[in-house]
């Protein structure tokens, strides 16, 4: 029986997207940048990706929330970060005086807010997830059937002697004691056994986290090997490499000169050719082990498909892709445990690819995770589904967010967004179904384009309205090159940009348009009041 899909209040009519419900899968990568996959320029071999994106749908502009813990309440709420309790992380804080959390920082998501995976099976789906949590509580009760978790940040990819892995599951505590097992490769079998789970008459939804590139840069050592001659000659030549193949692809237009250097406030740009022996063989393997971590997330990817397709559910399933943020400058040598002394890939190592080759992962764009700059809040996207979406196409104007992939889901369920949950009055919503972009005779040219999006987190605020965008940095920290140890700067400047114009950040314009910057500050109140932020600064004090 064909279905209906409902956009907001109006029926989609005379589109019948399958003789019955999709399976839905969302893949969330973990800290990986902009420019990290093939199709978005990067010379790191994903080709299972890649081959999704030549037949599907992707996006010039995709928005997180800047971090893992908000961006992923806001995927699995369809809520701004705050709404879902997420105004800072998982581990929660305590906000008042009085030593008590408030709603908008509790570190879990409140019973008001329900998640994709309760409104999915609401309409029939069954429900699993494989990967990383971290919102708090347990996915079980927060929709899912089955799956196997880890609950909160990340441990290693490989166990050690003595040292085991152990992941969360419906069954109760997994145990990996296998040091030759590979946490990637456990997380895609998990997700195809819950896939074999599904009873049968019913369609799935699988949210596929995978915990790669986030830190500890681990992974097999023979793909390590495979990428180190890539990095012999350090960052700024794959800048320039992926920046050029970003203009060839059409991802960035033709027109635009290289994103201007220094990329953070302190105008520290650390020189490859000052480094000792040692130090670029330590840089080099560490961007090779971050390649072959993305490399095994997209070869399991391919494992999933290939999967889907021998038990033929491959064509009638939705997967949408993305990154919880942009890529991050956690991780420099020398200045963590010496980690200089422990090689980059292997089992106990744990360092992280530091801002140097975090610049590369947000080519084009400047500043990193955590930051409401371009570099900090996008992401790769990809929605693929050709029974009803378009093939081959870029969507270069609209900008979509996070909160926008429940709706999208949902309308692809047949069902609808609910006013109350479990006799409880849900928030407001500010999220849009990305639906009629995708759809193979949908409109790109949508109010999408000209919508009001906001971040903050950490008192980091960023605020977007068509091609305006407003910023406010509280801080920055870097490494000086001379000692190597972290500085922090307390910036709290205000920046607005034409992203028409100056895509990349680079030419400060505040003091140009008083007006624009005014206005952009009192829509930002108002959702900061709407949604539940709390100054940063009284945050501090408090905690």
């Amino acid at each position: 029986m064909k279905f209906k899909l409902f956009l907001g209040s109006a029926l989609l009519t005379n589109i019948a997207v399958a003789q019955q419900k999709p399976n839905i899968i969302i893949i969330l990568a973990d800290d990986m940048g902009y420019s990290d996959l093939g199709c978005y320029g990067s010379e790191i071999s994903t080709p299972n990706l890649n081959n999704l994106a030549s037949k599907g749908v992707t996006a010039r502009h995709f928005y997180n929330a800047s971090r893992s813990c908000p961006s992923r309440a806001a995927l699995l709420t369809g809520m701004y970060p705050h709404q879902a309790g997420m105004g800072h992380m998982a581990e929660g804080l305590k906000l008042k005086p009085d030593n008590t959390p408030i709603e908008s920082y509790q570190g879990f998501i409140p019973k008001k807010c329900p998640t994709i995976a309760d409104l999915l099976r609401s309409a029939g789906y069954f429900t699993a997830i494989s990967g990383k949590w971290h919102v708090g509580g347990s996915p079980m009760n927060q929709g899912f059937d089955q799956g196997n978790y880890i609950p909160g940040g990340i441990g290693q990819y490989f166990a050690v002697p003595g040292d085991p892995m152990i992941l969360k599951s419906d069954k109760g505590d997994q145990i990996y004691s296998d040091t030759t097992q590979y946490l990637t490769d456990i997380l895609a079998d998990n997700a195809i056994n819950s896939i074999d789970a599904t009873p049968i008459g019913k369609p799935f939804f699988m949210y596929m986290a995978f915990t790669a590139p986030h830190t500890p840069l681990q992974a097999p050592d023979s793909l390590v090997e495979k990428y180190m001659p890539l990095y012999k000659n350090g960052w700024n030549p794959i800048i320039e490499k992926r920046f050029e193949k970003l203009k060839k692809l059409g991802v960035i237009s033709k027109k635009e000169k290289a994103p201007g250097k220094p990329l953070n406030y302190a105008g520290v740009d650390y020189d490859w050719n000052k480094l000792s022996t040692h130090e670029k063989w330590f840089m080099q393997r560490t961007m090779a082990t971050y390649a072959a971590m993305i490399e095994s997330m997209d070869t399991n990817i391919g494992r999933i498909i290939s999967h889907l397709k021998k038990i033929g559910k491959f064509d009638n399933t939705a997967i949408f892709y993305m990154s919880d943020n942009g890529g991050t400058n956690e991780g420099h040598h020398e200045v963590y445990n010496n980690e200089i002394s422990k090689t980059p890939g292997k089992p106990g190592h744990n360092g992280g690819p530091g801002p140097w080759w975090g610049r590369v992962s947000n080519t084009p764009y400047r500043l990193y995770k955590a930051y409401s700059s371009e570099g900090g809040i996008s992401s790769p996207f990809i929605a693929y589904y050709p029974k009803a979406f378009k093939q081959c196409n870029q969507i270069k104007n609209n900008y979509f967010h996070i909160i926008d992939i429940m709706p999208t889901c949902l309308d692809l369920a047949g069902t609808t967004y609910p006013q109350t949950f479990k006799t409880i009055a849900t928030k407001t919503v500010f999220h849009k179904s990305m639906l009629p972009a995708l759809l193979k005779n949908g409109n790109c040219k949508d109010t999408l384009s000209q919508r009001l999006i906001c971040w903050e987190h950490q008192g980091h605020i960023g605020v977007r309205k068509g091609k305006w965008k407003l910023t406010f940095t509280r801080e920055f920290y870097w490494i000086n090159p001379t000692t190597l140890k972290q500085t922090n700067e307390m910036v709290k400047k205000w920046q607005l940009f034409d992203l028409e114009k100056d895509p990349f950040e680079n030419k400060n314009i505040i003091e140009k348009y008083p007006e624009i910057t005014k206005q952009l500050k009192s829509e930002y109140e108002r959702w900061a009041d709407n949604v539940g932020v709390v100054d940063w600064d009284k945050v501090n004090i408090w905690n």
